[in-house]
């Protein structure tokens, strides 16, 4: 008799969550979504005066970006793979090339060391951003305007879809909202796949047992580190 294929919780916002559910499903196993995070847009005050780039952090930037601004012109650095592809699918033709780490360490120095270093960068980005690109930047002589065009909110989900095997974590936000609604007698059976270390911090303070780590910080990755963990060889016991 065949094995059911594991049950894997996707928990990251909506399109994008989507998106993840069918790369899990194209490995052979089952998808369960349901976000614990939603994406808001903010109307923002987008001033491109001066700007010779624009830097872009996550998909979700991009997103509330083009929905506000018709601007397509300037060169576009996007912080990694996913979020060149969302860019030149929003009609950006300009998209450098993504820094290998997946993450804005990488992206302030591809900035800072690019062909025709860019003097002032606009970023659009979140409310509460993981990471401040302009501080990062801030030693190059290069400016970066912030602006957020998004939050993140937490959905009204109380529990942990049934049954799941493990879920993938994509930021330190949503990590903190599974951590609250996953009873602490579950937490030790299931397995995390996760995205940075960052974002493994708040679960390894609840209890979450058994958490795997992403090479790189970007959703390639961990579709990687999901593959080479079904795949592995099983002993009696073994989650």
């Amino acid at each position: 008799m065949t094995a059911e294929p594991a049950r894997l919780w996707v928990t990251r916002a909506q399109p994008q969550a989507a998106a993840t559910a069918r790369r899990i499903e194209a490995l052979g196993l089952m998808a369960v979504v349901q976000p614990v995070l939603a994406v808001v847009p903010i109307e923002a005050d987008l001033d491109l005066s001066g700007a010779d780039a624009l830097a872009f952090t996550s998909q979700a930037a991009v997103a509330a970006f083009a929905a506000q601004s018709e601007a397509r012109a300037l060169r576009a650095f996007p912080v990694g793979t996913a979020t060149a592809a969302a860019l030149r699918a929003a009609g950006f033709p300009r998209v450098e090339a993504p820094p290998p780490q997946g993450d804005v360490h990488g992206l302030a120095k591809s900035i800072a060391t690019a062909d025709s270093r860019p003097r002032l960068v606009f970023n659009p980005t979140a409310e509460e951003p993981a990471a401040d690109l302009g501080a990062l930047l801030a030693d190059s002589g290069i400016e970066v305007r912030s602006t957020p065009v998004y939050r993140t909110v937490r959905t009204h989900l109380a529990a942990p879809p049934e049954p799941i095997d493990g879920f993938l974590i994509h930021s330190a936000k949503a990590a903190a909202a599974v951590a609250d609604v996953v009873l602490p007698e579950a937490a030790g059976r299931l397995t995390a796949y996760v995205i940075s270390e960052a974002a493994a911090a708040g679960l390894r303070q609840r209890g979450f047992g058994r958490i795997l780590l992403a090479e790189r910080p970007e959703e390639a990755s961990l579709l990687e580190l999901i593959e080479r963990d079904r795949t592995r060889p099983r002993k009696p016991g073994d989650p």
